[in-house]
């Protein structure tokens, strides 16, 4: 199994903007990444991906009982 790989910085605030919104309220997984620092063209995908069961690194039901 190994040790569980750790998320960047930019994957944490990533999570907290999609958990508990961004300035104006709730965003959905683009507008996360994007504020989160992930370029413009690809914070679409981005989002998909790092949400994503088979290939994201984040576990958002672990995230939300974080929090």
């Amino acid at each position: 199994m190994g040790l569980p790989k750790r998320l960047t910085e930019m994957q944490k605030r990533f999570a907290e903007f999609l958990v508990f919104g961004g300035p104006d309220g709730p965003v959905n997984k683009s507008e996360a990444a994007k504020l989160a620092g992930y370029s413009e063209k690809r914070c679409r995908q981005e989002g998909a991906e790092l949400t994503n069961d088979d290939r994201g690194p984040l576990d958002l039901t672990l995230l939300t009982e974080q929090y």
